[in-house]
Parts: C-alpha cells; sequence; structure tokens
C-alpha cells in the first residue's frame, strides 16, 4: 500500500515520527526493516546544546568558556545530526530532518546542512516563548510566519510546520 506525504512518494503510510526510534541509524534501519514509508528523525533542539555547555561550563570550572563550548559543542551536535542524515538517507525511504526552532537564525543554517545531508523533506516545530507583555497576538504570529518564510527560502525540499496549540489564531498566520 503506497501514499503520499508532503509530495514524497512513500512505500507505506506510516510514517515514524521523530522519538528515541529515529535517534540511532540502527533504530532507523530496524524501522525500515519493518515496512515504514518514511521516518521523521529525532528533533535537534538549541536547548540542549546550551544545557550541555553551561553544564560542563560549571561542572568542570572552564570560567569564561562557555561561548567556546557552545560553539565546539554545537559543532559536535550537528555533525553528528548531519551523519543520522545521511546514513538514514541511504536507506531508501524518505528521511524527514526535524528542528526545534527558537527566536535565533541559526535554524536556517540547519536545515539547509540537513538538505545537503540527503533529508527529503523538514519538519519544522516552532516555540517561542511570549516573554514581552506588550507584544501583540499579531507581532508574535507574524515572528513565527518570519521563521518559516527564512527556512522554505534556504532550502528546496518540502516543510512542514509544527506549531504550538496555543497560537492564537493559526488561520491568521501568514
Amino acid at each position: 500500500m503506497k501514499a503520499k506525504y508532503l509530495g514524497l512518494d512513500l512505500s507505506s503510510p506510516i510514517v515514524v515520527s521523530s522519538s528515541p526510534y529515529t535517534a540511532s541509524i540502527g533504530n532507523v534501519e530496524q524501522c525500515v526493516r519493518n515496512g515504514v514509508g518514511a521516518v521523521v528523525l529525532k528533533s535537534i533542539f538549541e536547548e540542549q546544546i546550551y544545557r550541555q555547555a553551561a553544564s560542563l561550563d560549571r561542572m568542570e570550572g572552564y570560567g569564561d568558556a562557555g561561548e567556546y563550548l557552545e560553539r565546539y559543542l554545537g559543532e559536535a551536535y550537528k555533525a553528528e545530526l548531519l551523519e543520522l542524515v545521511s546514513d538514514a538517507a541511504k536507506t531508501g525511504i524518505p528521511v524527514i530532518g526535524s528542528i526545534c526552532a527558537g527566536a535565533g537564525d541559526a535554524w536556517i543554517e540547519y536545515a539547509a546542512a540537513m538538505q545537503q545531508a540527503g533529508a527529503s523533506a523538514l519538519e519544522l516545530n516552532i516555540f517561542l516563548l511570549p516573554t514581552d507583555r506588550r507584544a501583540s497576538a499579531q507581532e508574535i504570529e507574524s515572528h513565527y510566519a518570519g521563521i518559516v518564510r527564512k527556512v522554505v527560502a534556504e532550502v528546496t525540499i518540502p516543510v512542514s510546520v509544527k506549531l504550538p496549540m496555543r497560537l492564537t489564531n493559526v488561520l491568521s498566520v501568514g
């Protein structure tokens, strides 16, 4: 039974979402052996990079090395993720990269790198914590739409977007 998702031809309608099942090449290969049509790889989170760097900085007493640790860990994390994308793409099923995007523009670079590594599509999870109580709902929604526009302008593969459930008016986001 074939299916189509994000314009991709799938050999099966089963898509394994971002989870521990898609966090390693061994697990992805097991999914393929079990007949899935596509996988959404384990999401990449900016917060994980920063938290790990801050934790090391505090534990090891590296002083002002936090910025260096963030950059180093970020590059190592990215390289590991791109290797997973590349290896998973070799399994023959569509591989969907998953990015949990925040306020910065680093996600644009991650999206392009995932496409280059072999991702067939991207899943963009956006969550912006509204911290400015004077910001209108329209401003917040506009920021979400801006992130999507930037990513879509950078890649040629399909992009799906997961919005938070408490977005004020999904139909007005443009």
